[in-house]
């Protein structure tokens, strides 16, 4: 018994591990753009200006994705939905470097906003699943300092990884083919959690949107949505 707590424990710590990598990935295609705006321009015969639109694509799908993903979670749990994310935003990031119209490099952005939608929210689930309640404050904060990370990388890393590679090959190897080998280590380790393993998904189902009022009413909810909104608008923008 003791030796498949400590299984279960150290299984659980992969797949936080896992839930953040693929948040720091995702703040890592967030960003990246901000590097290569020249050579988009060029590529692309485009202003800055549309260049700030085809980084947008991303943020278009991303947001109005936040609710669908939440329900999405607790109805199917997070390794069939992270894994899949994962491959959508791999196959856009190589899309996007591959891309010879800005249209396609458009619907590379679309399909990276819409992969990388499910990450965060993938890591708080994960966070509540897994761990005890008194560590859930600990987790998020940890997963928000390696989404940081990814940001960091999107920025300084990747220019050198630009001027040795070109842009291309340095977003479809970096942004692409990195999202397929998440994908490939979610499979692997990803399982589904407690409650849904444990056949509690139809009353998951029938609270759903129970609960989904029951946060929208919360004065609580509204204060940290204005919080997010102040800190994390000025950082994308």
């Amino acid at each position: 018994m003791k030796r498949s707590a400590k299984t279960a424990h150290f299984l659980a710590w992969i797949l936080w591990g896992l839930s953040c990598l693929f948040l720091l990935y995702e703040y890592f295609l967030r960003t990246a753009p901000s590097v290569i705006v020249p050579e988009l321009e060029a590529a692309f015969g485009v202003t800055a200006g549309a260049i700030g639109a085809l980084s947008g694509f991303y943020f278009y799908v991303y947001a109005p994705m936040q609710i669908p993903v939440g329900l999405l979670m607790d109805r199917f749990g997070a390794r069939r939905l992270l894994t899949l994310a994962a491959i959508l935003c791999g196959l856009g990031g190589i899309l996007f470097g591959i891309a010879p119209t800005y249209w396609v490099a458009a619907a590379g952005r679309i399909l990276m906003g819409f992969g990388s939608a499910f990450a965060w929210v993938g890591m708080v689930y994960i966070s509540s699943h897994w761990f005890r309640a008194e560590r859930l404050a600990l987790l998020i904060g940890l997963g928000n300092s390696a989404a940081s990370v990814g940001a960091i990388i999107g920025q300084g890393p990747l220019a050198l990884a630009v001027a040795q590679l070109g842009w291309r090959l340095a977003v479809a190897v970096v942004g692409g083919v990195a999202g397929l080998l998440i994908a490939v280590a979610m499979l692997i380790f990803l399982k589904r959690d407690p409650l849904v393993a444990h056949g509690a998904e139809e009353g998951m189902r029938s609270t759903m949107w129970q609960n989904l009022r029951l946060v929208a009413s919360s004065s609580q909810s509204w204060i940290n949505a204005c919080v997010g909104l102040l800190a994390y608008v000025t950082t994308n923008t």
